[in-house]
């Protein structure tokens, strides 16, 4: 049984290694966007990341729908059933803490 685990265990973190790997060079391309003011391209990358579980991309998405009309010139739309999904502030707080363990 400890076998099983163990091996289960490894396959998990190797999962969360890879998955993030990308999510994390999706992100480094979403922020490029956001540097060189390609906003709406910026936006949709980060809410795409933020569908599948990133935290960091998720705050920034709603930010940038908060504050798109001062900061940017243009609103960004997001349906409340979308964010929905998304993780919240406490829950990214739980998975950095995790992720550093």
């Amino acid at each position: 049984m400890r076998r099983i685990t163990t091996v289960l265990a490894c396959a998990a973190v190797l999962y969360a290694v890879t998955g993030s790997a990308a999510q994390d060079t999706n992100f480094d391309d979403a922020f490029a966007q956001y540097d060189a003011s390609h906003y709406e391209q910026a936006f949709a990358a980060f809410a795409k990341l933020a569908d599948e579980g990133h935290c960091e991309a998720a705050r920034i998405a709603r930010e940038m729908a908060r504050f798109g009309r001062q900061l940017y010139a243009k609103e960004f739309e997001l349906a409340p059933a979308r964010t929905e999904r998304w993780p919240q502030a406490p829950d990214c707080r739980a998975t950095s803490v995790a992720k550093r363990k």
